[in-house]
């Protein structure tokens, strides 16, 4: 049985231990996979491991490192798991406007952010992908159409590392390549 939730906005899933991973509130709690709860983390602020409103959440598959978008202090963290608690968070070198949906690249590592009228790719620059320092993130085109406008969510396919973004603004999902080059919308007969 969940705890109860503080405004909770993105869940995941920890690829080793199946962990749920719940953005809520001014923290991150986690849940066996059979709903224990586990631990959480955070507070409300400003500095690292702390949150004003953890919105979305993605879990590398390779390291298990955790990525928390917040919204409301408009930036990106990554945080390094020691067993089943994350902590040692540092932030995302990029500038956010109002950061939501997150997803991670499997392979090469990448962290797409959907940031509100904005997408951006925040690749790493080095083989740490334990600091948030050694990313860059770069913003790309929304491509044929209307100019993004309330970007939520977005998802990689981990096969062919499209990527999928949710334009609730433009009522649109555009698909797009690894990195970020404009394929087609997503539409349904009817």
């Amino acid at each position: 049985q969940f705890p109860v939730a503080n405004q909770p906005l993105g869940v995941a899933i920890d690829p080793v231990s199946r962990n749920i991973v719940v953005a809520e509130g001014y923290q991150v709690q986690t849940f066996t996979s059979n709903g224990t709860y586990l631990n959480q983390f955070g507070t409300q602020g400003s500095g690292l491991g702390q949150f004003e409103m953890p919105a979305g959440v993605a879990v590398d598959q390779s390291n298990r490192n955790l990525v928390v978008t917040d919204a409301d202090d408009s930036r990106v963290q990554i945080c390094v798991p020691s067993g089943t608690i994350y902590g040692n968070c540092s932030f995302i070198n990029g500038t956010f406007y109002i950061p939501l949906g997150v997803a991670i690249d499997p392979i090469s590592h990448d962290i797409v952010v959907a940031d509100y009228s904005d997408v951006k790719i925040c690749a790493p620059t080095t083989a740490n992908y334990a600091s948030g320092a050694n990313y860059s993130c770069t913003s790309f085109s929304a491509g044929v159409g209307p100019a993004f406008n309330t970007v939520e969510g977005v998802a990689i396919d981990p096969v062919s590392h499209f990527i999928v973004v949710s334009d609730y603004g433009t009522n649109q999902v555009r698909l797009y390549g690894p990195t970020g080059s404009f394929l087609s919308l997503l539409s349904s007969p009817g």
